[in-house]
């Protein structure tokens, strides 16, 4: 069960980044599917209420501020719902390694794509049309790429709820 569990956060992720960065939106069927999981993981594992609401009231919390960051036009309502749902799977415990990778991941993406919209005079007759978008100075940066990316990153936090998986 475990290995089935890590194989979707790990295949929502992979989808998530690529179809934020080719459509500068995360579908909600990601957020979906990673709650689900979630659900199904701590349902089988049988973890208890106090482990359940732990990780709940992170993917709460992480919600408001998300849609703090919506309400201001830093973010878009994918991401808000995508960060929420992969903070049910960090819980408190495993939330201050993912949100630093992140902020790390969010950083390296947000340089590249000024490299891309700055230095990059214009873009070649081959790209595709998602990296001509990318270009353009006017649209927004895909930031699903950096909550999945830093979801890969520190995955044994995020499967640590999961049978077989250790202490959380």
């Amino acid at each position: 069960m475990a290995t089935g569990l890590t194989m979707l956060f790990v295949l929502v992720m992979v989808v998530a980044m690529a179809w934020d960065a080719t459509t500068l939106e995360i579908p909600d069927t990601a957020s979906v599917v990673l709650a689900a999981g979630f659900l199904g993981g701590v349902i089988t594992r049988d973890a208890g209420l106090s482990l359940i609401l732990q990780h709940m009231t992170a993917g709460l919390v992480l919600f408001a501020l998300g849609t703090v960051l919506f309400r201001f036009g830093v973010w878009g309502g994918g991401d808000v719902k995508f960060m929420a749902a992969t903070g049910l799977w960090f819980g408190w415990g495993g939330l201050p390694a993912w949100l630093f990778m992140v902020v790390l991941a969010g950083g390296v993406l947000a340089l590249a794509i000024l490299v891309l919209r700055y230095a990059v005079a214009a873009p070649a007759l081959w790209w595709p049309g998602w990296l001509n978008r990318l270009h353009r100075r006017d649209e927004g940066i895909p930031y699903g790429i950096a909550l999945g990316a830093g979801g890969l990153l520190v995955l044994d936090r995020a499967t640590a709820f999961l049978p077989g998986a250790g202490a959380v």
